[in-house]
């Protein structure tokens, strides 16, 4: 039975059982119309649902593209930081190799700077040594000078102490020959008288 229809017969007649077998196939059918208007308005809620989730994703894709965007454009702005950055960090590593560089160099310098001042300290007291030489050297010089001028002195101090012994010596020999001359003419002399006297006793006793 339709909506808006009304029951114009008594009941118990054939026209209201047939009436009744219609109504209850249209309310049959209804039902199932209802049915299918249940299903299809859960389909249609379903698919609102699933419209609803498809702009929510569309509205996050959308927004994700957004964010993509931004944080491209924020890679692009730091990559263009960091090539000076990257750039600064290879001087950075030159610098520090330059650095070491030096440090070495420096420490070379220093151990050679070491080296010389030792060399020089022992230079310093080689010269010392040097002069402490030299000072006595020049003393054994001034001294062998000395004594050269001593030996020479004394050489001609013996020359001429040896004139002087030779000349002594003449004159102590020449006094010696007129010693022994005046000797031998004494024991002349006296033997002579010895003889003449004797000759004078031998011619008195004869006589």
């Amino acid at each position: 039975m339709m909506p808006g229809e009304t029951h114009s017969a008594a009941p118990g007649t054939a026209a209201d059982l047939s009436r009744c077998q219609g109504c209850a196939s249209l309310q049959q059918n209804l039902n199932e119309y209802v049915e299918a208007l249940i299903t299809l308005k859960q389909k249609i809620i379903n698919t609102d649902n699933l419209l609803t989730e498809y702009q929510k994703k569309c509205d996050e894709l959308q927004f994700a593209r957004r964010e993509n965007s931004t944080l491209h454009h924020q890679v692009e702005q730091m990559l263009q930081k960091i090539s000076p950055l990257q750039k600064c960090q290879e001087e950075l590593g030159s610098l520090k190799a330059e650095l070491e560089e030096k440090k070495s160099s420096l420490k070379l310098y220093q151990d050679t700077h070491q080296e010389y001042t030792r060399v020089k300290e022992e230079c310093l007291k080689t010269d010392a040594q040097k002069k402490k030489l030299e000072a006595k050297v020049k003393k054994l010089e001034e001294a062998a000078v000395k004594q050269t001028q001593d030996f020479k002195q004394l050489k001609n101090e013996k020359k001429i102490l040896e004139k002087e012994f030779k000349k002594t010596q003449e004159r102590l020999d020449e006094f010696s020959k007129q010693k022994n001359e005046k000797e031998l003419r004494h024991i002349g002399t006296q033997i002579s008288s010895d003889s003449y006297g004797s000759i004078d006793k031998s011619s008195l006793f004869a006589a």
